[in-house]
């Protein structure tokens, strides 16, 4: 461990505890944004962010997106007089301790994704969940497109610890499962000041209570992240991309429904915003050829065909392009289910807001362009949808940045956590 880093979170520590009552903070670094915070009034968590605020209510002027440190401190300020201090996590850097032969790394919640993945990729390993900013069929390269460029900066910026507060995975999350099912210990503050530690640096463990989990996507509300143990995976020696062009959402839905309830083994199954479905396999080269033929043979009604080397890698790095690329957008995303995704789609159409579903239709990203004249209005719209369909989602981007929307039947559940975990509620409510 670094001694410059031990001594900030001792630092910080201390600071906490000796914080007087009514005293906020904001936790800065990693994620979508140049800031994303976590506080009572405009929070975003350490990762790509979360505000306590539900649309409906009225927004404080510093939940825009885009704001530096200092402008939502103001803002925040002025809204209630009390100026919240600031914990910058970035400095939080460097790998702590990598075992390739049992398969786990232990790092620094500010340390980049890509160092991690550096590191990983030199003994042949990696992050099967994936982090949506980095694609896997290849490196990540800066072009002068500026979409592009800009998605090669947020992934070269998004830290371990954003992704865990964050709770966001990427299209490896299909055959994989979560982030969730990959952390093995976590070492946080809590709201008091307190050095806490949950799980172990081992693949087998059952004592105590599952402190890990519980910090994925809590945002910042529960913890500042310090240090998170992965276990990781070998990384495929090959892939394989299968495009398949759906006309319809019923037609989508029948292609989804077939692939999932087939015993195929697939890496990765996302509907882009044009409605074909890519279809990734990862494997031995030879024999992910003969595992494509006989997928295509069972959905011969569909138009269909590979994709291998840089046209492979060019669908992928375009529909992460699609989501991140676009500073000016709007992004959410909504967990949601097969039966459920035709309703949805047909009221996502009517408020002309683009979606893509990945995980197998079970996560639905929204992107919209906000109104320069009523920026809130689809926003709005979009979470009453959500309440009717009884569907839970989050702005991860732009305006309304961490918002929750539609029905949040946990939300008292989770209040409970943060009343044990932050009682003082100086890290932002649920």
């Amino acid at each position: 461990m670094t001694p410059d880093v031990e001594q900030q979170i001792e630092d910080w520590s201390q600071t906490l505890r000796s914080a007087p009552t009514g005293q906020r903070f904001l936790v800065s670094g990693g994620g979508t944004k140049p800031s994303l915070l976590t506080g009572t009034g405009t929070g975003t968590g350490t990762g790509t962010g979360t505000a306590e605020k539900r649309i409906g209510s009225s927004l404080p002027s510093g939940s825009g997106s885009g704001r530096t440190v200092a402008e939502q401190s103001r803002a925040l300020a002025e809204s209630d007089g009390a100026a919240p201090q600031t914990l910058d996590t970035r400095g939080l850097s460097g790998i702590i301790e990598y075992r390739p032969a049992e398969f786990t790394i232990t790092a620094y919640a500010g340390t980049p994704v890509s160092v991690v993945l550096e590191a990983l990729a030199q003994h042949g390993q990696y992050l099967p969940f994936e982090s949506p900013f980095h694609v896997a069929t290849g490196p990540e390269e800066r072009s002068d497109d500026a979409g592009r460029w800009r998605r090669a900066d947020l992934a070269a910026r998004t830290t371990i610890g954003g992704l865990v507060a964050a709770g966001i995975n990427g299209p490896g999350r299909l055959r994989h499962g979560g982030l969730r099912d990959f952390i093995l210990e976590v070492r946080y503050l809590d709201g008091e000041g307190a050095i806490r530690r949950g799980g172990r640096r081992v693949v087998k463990n059952a004592a105590g209570f599952d402190i890990p989990k519980l910090l994925v996507g809590s945002c910042g509300r529960l913890g500042v992240i310090l240090d998170v143990t992965f276990k990781v995976f070998p990384r495929p020696l090959d892939y394989l991309t299968m495009r398949v062009m759906s006309e319809n959402i019923d037609s989508t839905i029948e292609i989804i429904a077939t692939l999932t309830t087939h015993p195929w083994d697939l890496d990765a199954l996302e509907v882009q915003p044009d409605g074909s479905v890519l279809i990734r396999l990862a494997g031995h080269s030879d024999a992910l050829v003969k595992h494509g033929q006989r997928i295509q043979s069972r959905l011969s009604k569909y138009y269909s065909s590979f994709l291998t080397g840089p046209q492979q890698h060019q669908a992928w790095t375009a529909y992460a392009d699609w989501l991140w690329g676009e500073a000016d957008h709007a992004v959410a995303r909504v967990p949601v289910s097969l039966r459920g995704l035709f309703d949805l789609d047909e009221s996502l159409d009517e408020m002309e807001i683009e979606r893509a579903y990945g995980s197998g239709g079970n996560v639905a990203w929204l992107r919209w362009l906000p109104s320069s004249e009523n920026p809130g209005t689809r926003l709005k719209r979009l979470h009453k949808c959500l309440c009717e369909v009884k569907c839970c989602g989050q702005v991860i981007q732009g305006l309304g940045l961490g918002s929750w929307l539609g029905a949040f039947p946990g939300q008292a559940f989770y209040q409970h956590l943060k009343n044990v975990f932050d009682p003082r509620g100086r890290l932002g409510n649920f």
